[in-house]
């Protein structure tokens, strides 16, 4: 049936398909009814009201806003216009508060004050409006009022959560979420000038906080809003920032369009502002994002030019320089855009850095490209030195970091195990030149001595590969079986109590 078709569309899993379609229906209800009986208006209501519940479970607040103002226009030209529907006014107040927008905060607080819901303390709608005129009397320079409502929201919240008998379990989370909001609103309220401690302590607790996006996008959407309407021009550079920061946590939820949006806005801010450029770390932070922005939407070639550019003016001892070169090795990788003497080269350039010499994520990354590189080498034209550089950099990843342990040593372990089978194990019918099995045999020795080397340098890391080295404690080579013993003895005396 037409229904069953239009729910297919209305609960389609791609959240732009869910919006569009909605919008239609809605649209088509509303504007059905005026055609027909004016009388009939309220009810159709129920479907745009449904379109307005769905864009603000989805975070969708710029564009709710937007179909709030059509549809409300729509409603104030009909002959029997009567109040605002009072779910609208909720979600109005709700969305301004999240888009900082001065007009629609004036507008949506103006239109609570003509509900009778804002005078029932811990009612939704008189939360957000003590929000809402908290954030105003902040666009008024005015701090002493603008905490006093909200420590009256807060109030109201404890109100609402204490009333076991009329709130449903699935709103709490909803109120957990504003109060942390709130609690980074007083914080930065209280802030004279720009403290960057408090700053990064406002990042650790959004990074703590649950990991689901809606709840992550309300915590940053309102401080947000807080950057946007503060007076000082310190708060407007942190407004930019909040830009950047979005645009990531929006691509990072695989919310390209609105991320890209986002960006856009962050450009055309910077490139327009009265109170000057972004500083250079921003900028910085900005184009990475926007590289980021493009890879996300498979254009890779503009990906990649930029965050060339941005890798190519860095400075080494910049902090985010090793983790965008090691972003840019990456996706050259991934694209097949780099040859792999030009990636090797690069990545041998961050080696010999000696800022990042106890650098895990260099070692890790390197032997994952590298094992890349073993496994589509030609076996009885390989050397071992392949082997050998795989090995070493998988052990000194385990050896910087427990991140890489578990995945990484294994993986290690076996390359050493097979080695000797692999490449000296020889039948009577291979091909292989003498030169050839002299140079896998040195490359051998030099494999024996590197993990004999760290027997005790990677101490109980020993135990995640233990039962994959008992099972060769028979291995053909006397030499690994010895290598073996030691790191059981290892284990035995110094960490008995893992055995």
């Amino acid at each position: 049936s037409l229904n069953d078709k239009l729910l297919q569309f209305k609960y389609n899993e791609d959240i732009q398909v869910s919006n569009e379609s909605l919008n239609a229906i809605a649209q088509y209800d509303f504007e059905g009814v005026i055609n027909t009986k004016v009388e009939q208006l309220d009810s159709s209501k129920g479907a745009v009201t449904e379109l307005f519940e769905v864009l603000s479970k989805n975070c969708e607040y710029d564009q709710l806003l937007l179909n709030l103002k059509n549809y409300t226009m729509k409603s104030e030209n009909e002959t029997n216009k009567g109040p605002i529907n009072q779910e609208w006014v909720l979600q109005g107040i709700q969305a301004s508060i999240f888009t900082g927008d001065t007009n629609d905060l004036k507008k949506w607080t103006t239109l609570s004050q003509e509900s009778n819901v804002i005078a029932i303390p811990g009612s939704d709608l008189s939360i957000y409006y003590e929000i809402a005129v908290g954030l105003m009397a902040l666009k008024d320079s005015s701090v002493p009022r603008c905490l006093k409502h909200l420590e009256e929201a807060v109030k109201y919240i404890g109100l609402a959560i204490s009333n076991s008998e009329n709130i449903t379990h699935r709103k709490i989370p909803d109120y957990m979420v504003l109060l942390h909001a709130l609690y980074d609103f007083k914080l930065l309220v209280r802030m004279d000038e720009r403290n960057d401690s408090t700053i990064q302590h406002l990042k650790r607790r959004l990074q703590s906080s649950k990991k689901d996006f809606k709840s992550i996008w309300k915590i940053h959407s309102m401080k947000s809003s807080i950057y946007r309407l503060h007076s000082d021009p310190a708060f407007q550079e942190l407004y930019k920032d909040s830009l950047i920061e979005g645009c990531m946590i929006l691509r990072e939820n695989g919310k390209l369009p609105q991320a890209t949006k986002l960006i856009t806005k962050a450009l055309v801010l910077n490139d327009s502002s009265t109170t000057g450029e972004m500083t250079q770390a921003s900028t910085l932070l900005m184009n990475v994002e926007f590289s980021k922005l493009f890879w996300a939407q498979n254009d890779y070639e503009t990906a990649l030019k930029t965050m060339g550019l941005v890798v190519k003016d860095m400075s080494s001892k910049n902090p985010y320089f090793l983790d965008f070169s090691l972003t840019y090795l990456n996706w050259l990788d991934i694209s097949a855009e780099g040859s792999s003497d030009l990636i090797r080269e690069k990545y041998n350039i961050l080696l010999n850095d000696k800022r990042f010499e106890r650098s895990a994520e260099i070692y890790y990354q390197y032997a994952v490209y590298l094992n890349k590189l073993l496994e589509a080498q030609v076996p009885d034209e390989a050397d071992g030195s392949l082997d050998i550089q795989v090995i070493k950099y998988y052990i000194l990843a385990v050896s910087y970091s427990k991140t890489y342990a578990h995945e990484i040593l294994p993986k290690a372990i076996t390359l050493w195990l097979d080695y000797y089978n692999k490449y000296l194990m020889l039948d009577s019918s291979s091909k292989v030149t003498r030169k050839l099995i002299d140079s896998r045999s040195n490359t051998y020795q030099k494999i024996n001595l590197t993990i004999e080397k760290c027997v005790s340098e990677l101490g109980c890391k020993w135990y995640i590969v233990l039962s994959q080295i008992i099972s060769r404690i028979t291995h053909d080579d006397k030499k690994i079986t010895d290598i073996i013993s030691k790191v059981i003895i290892e284990l035995t005396v110094k960490y008995p109590w893992l055995l």
